[in-house]
């Protein structure tokens, strides 16, 4: 399994001041204070830089506002009790990897300039787990797929390549297939039409024979979204080529319908038709994004 480091591209915004109700002292509970707010996003900037349009784009105008009314409204006793709820908000509210948020409070201290927190936090909550797949030229297209994917998405995990006989049609050559966890989660619609991009970019010709040889397959296996749930892939309980990469990077995935985690489900797994391989680390090793 592949750890994805975050991205080197950042958005970031500086000295946000707002005013609220925050300290512990009698006075404090009554009169605002000024605090100042700095916050770094990493963020895939290639989507929107390439298609010059603002949907691809963070935004980041929205996300300044609702701070300004999040933090306006608020009355913490303590800067480290304001500091996580307004992360959490922002990781939730706006679909977000990752971010380090600062608070100052400004003059708090005298002979200070101001004192404060400074916390970085990753989204555990939302998580989208995609199943990729080919057997024409199958390193070429996994390793430019997965270059594309981390364009759009935040990447998290990568399990290894899996060589995996054919279903349904099998006079054809092998498949590689390997499964990923992303940080992002978006409306369904989105995503397919991000896939479906991608899959035509490797040239992806769609048959009649939903089982023939393909350059690339994407599909949408599960999301941990409470805002955007999707049901769990059909293929995730009956086919080896997405239970086992699942299995290896989320083992404790659970699945509702069968309410049970993957590896409870592991020794009931029985397809003894379907011959499944794990390639070696170094199969699409080293997997590094990209911007080109």
């Amino acid at each position: 399994m592949i750890q994805v480091d975050s991205s080197s591209e950042y958005i970031f915004l500086k000295q946000l001041r707002v005013q609220c109700i925050i300290g512990i002292f009698k006075w404090e509970r009554t009169q605002k204070q000024t605090v100042a707010i700095d916050l770094k996003i990493p963020w895939n900037i290639h989507l929107a830089a390439s298609h010059d349009e603002i949907q691809y784009a963070l935004n980041y105008k929205k996300i300044a506002k609702s701070i300004l009314a999040f933090v306006s409204k608020s009355r913490y006793y303590l800067v480290e009790t304001l500091a996580e709820s307004l992360a959490q908000h922002l990781l939730i509210n706006f679909h977000l990897p990752q971010l380090t948020l600062r608070i100052s409070k400004l003059q708090a201290i005298r002979g200070s300039q101001d004192v404060g927190i400074e916390i970085t936090q990753k989204n555990k909550s939302s998580s989208l787990y995609l199943g990729i797949g080919s057997n024409l030229q199958p390193q070429f297209h996994l390793h430019r797929a997965l270059q594309q994917l981390h364009k759009i998405f935040f990447l998290k995990k990568i399990s290894h390549v899996y060589e995996t006989s054919p279903v349904g049609f099998r006079s054809q050559p092998y498949f590689w297939n390997l499964v990923v966890e992303t940080g992002f989660v978006f409306p369904r619609f989105k995503i397919q039409r991000w896939i479906a991009q991608i899959e035509k970019k490797a040239g992806r010709v769609r048959h009649v024979n939903k089982n023939a040889p393909r350059t690339l397959d994407i599909d949408i296996l599960a999301s941990s979204s409470l805002e955007y749930p999707l049901d769990p892939h059909p293929d995730i309980l009956s086919k080896a080529f997405v239970f086992f990469p699942l299995l290896e990077i989320s083992p404790n995935f659970f699945h509702a319908s069968e309410q049970k985690t993957l590896i409870e489900l592991a020794s009931q797994f029985h397809q003894p038709h379907q011959s499944i391989r794990r390639l070696p680390s170094s199969t699409m090793d080293p997997f590094i994004p990209t911007a080109d």
